[in-house]
């Protein structure tokens, strides 16, 4: 499924405002980037493909602190042994061996990292990168020839949820 496509079906199923966002590209030529705009439970979120591969799903709901998850790899792994890499780890020995967690205190992870939080990291499988910025909740996604609206409602349902499991945990 071509990316304008895959937003129309989006916003066909879930509503929205599809647009286009104009970025310079290689050699100064104007790019455009395919966007949908919606509501959802009261979060504003962003749908935009970038490189007709990537999905960027963002909630724009300000996150208590910053976060970044991605996967383990080699690399990652041997900097673990050899103690040179500034991941946090949560006492969870099967997250913590799938996942790199960053940019948050060890105890501010912790207390993120509810069952119900995980759970929904789990279930945005597979995924490039998740992150709590300074702003929005993000996740990157790689579409791939399976990923279709099914799969981006069930992402935003997912991310909706994290959102909502932050508020709770932190408003404590």
């Amino acid at each position: 499924m071509k990316t304008i496509e895959l937003l129309k079906f989006l916003q066909s199923k879930i509503g929205g405002e599809l647009d286009f966002k104009a970025a310079v590209g290689h050699e100064n030529h104007i790019l455009s980037i395919p966007r949908l705009l919606v509501e959802i439970q009261n979060e504003h979120v962003r749908f935009e493909i970038k490189n007709k591969t990537e999905l960027f799903i963002n909630v724009y709901s300000v996150p208590p602190h910053l976060l970044k998850i991605y996967h383990e790899n080699f690399v990652t792994k041997l900097l673990d042994k050899v103690h040179l890499h500034a991941e946090i780890k949560i006492g969870d020995e099967e997250f913590d061996d799938k996942y790199v967690i960053e940019f948050a205190k060890p105890e501010v992870a912790q207390k993120t990292m509810t069952a119900e939080f995980k759970d929904c990291i789990l279930n945005l499988e597979p995924f490039i990168i998740f992150q709590m910025t300074k702003r929005d909740y993000t996740l990157v996604k790689n579409i791939s020839k399976n990923y279709d609206v099914d799969c981006a409602v069930n992402d935003i349902k997912n991310m909706v949820k994290i959102v909502k499991v932050c508020c709770e945990v932190w408003e404590e």
